[in-house]
């Protein structure tokens, strides 16, 4: 899904390009457009912060919630609130989202300052995974609800099923060490 762009301005190329990689297009291609735009771009070019994806990483993180929040509640039925709580939190963790932001290849899409794009911070886990949240609110502001939950059920098929075959969360290390220690009363 790469792109190849000017890397100085966000462009109608390089949305049409996430789109066409996406499958589908955007009625308001602006939304996309600022989906891709990491503050150190706007800092960089003296934009405004609100012409960054930052508003849209804040609702994306609560449409994403909702959307995985509903379909673990219907997929897992004999599920408890703990064991909900635990698959959901595997699914929108930062790490979860940066690697299905990576499948997607979002980062060569994304514009970000001189300074973030010559360390590569383009392809850390925060931002791929902000990005992701801010890919998914514009979805969800451009296409509504039913599509965007679609579109949400797609991006995190395989961890949905690596769930369900595990009859839960893949198992996070840091948990493990921490229920091991709270085990053993350290």
């Amino acid at each position: 899904m790469g792109s190849s762009r000017d890397k100085t301005t966000p462009t109608r190329a390089s949305v049409k390009a996430l789109e066409t990689a996406l499958g589908f297009s955007f009625k308001d291609p602006s939304l996309l457009r600022l989906a891709l735009v990491h503050s150190s771009y706007c800092n960089e070019h003296g934009l405004d912060p609100s012409q960054s994806y930052e508003r849209l990483e804040f609702l994306g993180d609560a449409v994403l919630e909702l959307a995985v929040s509903t379909e673990l509640y219907l997929r897992f039925p004999d599920a408890d609130e703990g064991e909900l709580t635990k698959i959901r939190s595997s699914l929108v963790r930062r790490e979860t989202l940066a690697e299905i932001a990576r499948r997607m290849d979002l980062g060569s899409y994304l514009f970000v300052g001189k300074g973030v794009e010559t360390s590569n911070g383009h392809q850390q886990d925060s931002v791929l995974a902000a990005a992701l949240e801010a890919l998914v609110a514009a979805v969800y502001i451009d296409q509504g609800n039913e599509f965007t939950r679609q579109f949400i059920l797609k991006l995190i098929d395989a961890e949905l099923a690596q769930a369900e075959l595990q009859g839960g969360p893949p198992e996070n290390p840091k948990s493990l060490l921490q229920e091991m220690v709270q085990g053993q009363g350290l």
